[in-house]
């Protein structure tokens, strides 16, 4: 029989993602949970067949009432709302769900030698849902594309710099939106017994010079690659940075050293086989998007110094 499927958070940068590819799934019915059901969001996402349950995330009846009878829970609720998502993970457990994915949709955390407070957060969260549901599934997706050529980063395509942690050669994963919101509906679809505890997803994966290769092609510019020493920056970060929520620079350092390179160990294949379902987008191909221009129109006047 057809899953039901719930979606936490269906309407936000990454869970709209999700919900669209839910709705051209094989599920029985896809519900977002929503605090509002009156925004220009949600009334789409009904006229394509969504089910909408307004909910307060601050009351786990609330949540409840919205996940009767339902199959598969999705999180795809924002980085600092944690305790909303702990109320997402107590209904979901007292409402019997079979399959629980977290708001994971980043890095494996795990593979850290250092500690963050947000990343502490969200491997207690996943360490408590495995506790008390059936099956939980973690989806670590490194890089979403759209995110990450920016400033945040060190990227100033526009002064035709990038300034990045180690070497130029060290390669990351990066997966788009919607081939992310493809995945999880793709693993979510999957008979339970099917779906993996723990999966990468990685749908192209090179390095900073080759990116900018990528992007220099179509825009016919040069980028300056400046890099910096990857020792010195994990130091300055780990004094300064540690209880700050915003993980840019924590991201930069693991893309320095090699731990946002997913190319041999992902999921790619069981939810996609051969890129029979849908194609993922290279790096190539959003750099024609954006005229080989990532986020032209926001940059600082000055760029960030490591």
């Amino acid at each position: 029989m057809a899953k039901i499927v719930a979606i936490a958070g269906g309407t936000g940068h990454f869970g709209l993602h999700i919900t669209h590819a839910c709705l051209k799934t094989s599920f029985r019915e896809v519900r977002v949970l929503s605090r509002n059901k009156n925004d220009d969001a949600t009334k789409n996402l009904e006229a394509d067949g969504a089910k909408i349950f307004q909910v307060s995330y601050d009351d786990i009846s609330s949540i409840k009432s919205a996940l009767k009878n339902v199959d598969v829970v999705i999180s795809a609720l924002g980085t600092q709302m944690f305790e909303e998502k702990t109320n997402v993970l107590k209904a979901a457990a007292e409402s019997n769900v079979s399959v629980y994915f977290p708001a994971e949709f980043g890095i494996d955390e795990r593979l850290n030698d250092f500690s963050n407070a947000v990343w502490d957060k969200k491997k207690e969260h996943q360490e408590n849902a495995r506790h008390s549901i059936k099956k939980v599934c973690a989806v670590y997706i490194p890089f979403f594309t759209e995110d990450s050529f920016g400033k945040w980063f060190g990227i100033f395509t526009k002064k035709d710099t990038w300034e990045i942690i180690g070497s130029k050669h060290i390669k990351a994963s990066f997966t788009s939106l919607h081939d992310g919101g493809n995945a999880v509906a793709a693993l979510a679809s999957l008979p339970i017994e099917d779906i993996p505890d723990h999966v990468y997803i990685a749908g192209d994966t090179v390095s900073v010079e080759e990116a900018a290769k990528q992007f220099s092609s179509v825009s016919g510019q040069n980028i300056n690659i400046i890099e910096h020493p990857l020792e010195a920056f994990k130091k300055k970060i780990l004094v300064d940075g540690k209880d700050k929520t915003d993980p840019s620079q924590f991201l930069r350092l693991l893309w320095g050293e090699g731990k946002m390179d997913y190319s041999s160990k992902n999921g790619n294949e069981l939810i996609n086989p051969g890129e029979s379902k849908w194609k993922w987008k290279t790096i190539k191909e959003y750099a024609k998007e954006v005229n080989g221009k990532p986020w032209w129109d926001h940059v600082e006047s000055d760029s960030k110094k490591s």
